[in-house]
Formats: structure tokens, sequence, C-alpha cells
């Protein structure tokens, strides 16, 4: 559970969700019932194996932030006590992985370099948005040296 990742336009912090299954078989992210505009990114990420003749259900709470939140605080932000939850860390990052190398151009017509990125996220957001959004806090950050870009 705690490897699915949620996405879509929400104006609630919290949104419930619902996964069932009354059949045997795998349950995956796909079979999660949530409001509209919300959606698992990684539906086919398998939750649990049910057996024939036996049933699974599970309400959800799934909350959008920022960063990192522990359990424990997680269960005071919310609210929560823990009897009748099985709360897991969350992680709000969907940034997986950046790195960079700085390198010569291959045609050296003008003078710049060439810069390289690798950049993994979730799914939850797109790698253009993501290299956009770190542009601008690199502008931003020069502009407060003083600096201009």
């Amino acid at each position: 559970m705690k490897q699915l990742v949620f996405t879509g336009a929400s104006d609630a912090r919290m949104v419930k969700a619902v996964v069932a299954r009354s059949s045997g078989g795998d349950v995956l992210g796909c079979h999660i019932v949530m409001s509209s505009g919300m959606r698992v990114v990684n539906s086919d990420h398998h939750i649990c194996y049910v057996n024939s003749g036996s049933s699974f259900r599970a309400e959800l709470i799934v909350v959008y932030d920022v960063g990192y939140l522990s359990a424990n605080k997680l269960c005071a932000v919310l609210k929560l006590r823990s009897k009748g939850y099985f709360i897991t860390d969350a992680s709000f990052c969907p940034v997986k992985r950046v790195s960079f190398n700085v390198a010569e151009p291959e045609y050296n017509l003008v003078l710049c370099d060439k810069v390289n990125m690798l950049v993994e996220t979730n799914g939850a957001v797109g790698i253009s948005d993501v290299i956009r959004y770190a542009c601008k806090l690199i502008c931003s950050h020069f502009a407060d040296l003083g600096g201009s870009v």
C-alpha cells in the first residue's frame, strides 16, 4: 500500500477511497475506487492476493501534502487514533532521482556548455514539469543572491 501513487485534482486535503475484491485473485491498484478527478498512477501495483471463497475490503484515506510525514506525525496531523487503521509513513515527493553532468557541446560554435540530465519520477508528475520547476527554483536562488539569470 505504501508504494501506491495517487494523483489528480481535488479541493480536499484528504480523499477517501475503497478497494474491494469479492472473488479470489490479485488485488491491484486499479481496483481502488476514488472520487472523480483522482486516480492511481501505478494501477498495476500488487496490493495483496485473495484466496477463492474469501473477500477483501479496505477503506483508504489518501492525503495530499508535501515532503515526508512519519506515521506518528500523520496520526497527529489527521487527528486519528491508530485503532482500526493501518497507518504508514507517507512520502509526498514525486521525484525519485535527479542527476546531471556538464559536458562540452558537440559543436563548439557558441560558447556554452551542454547539460545532460537524468530525471526519474514516480509518474505523478511529468518530467518536463519537474525540469521547469527546477529551473524556476534555480533562477529564484540566483535572484536572491543578487545575480541575474
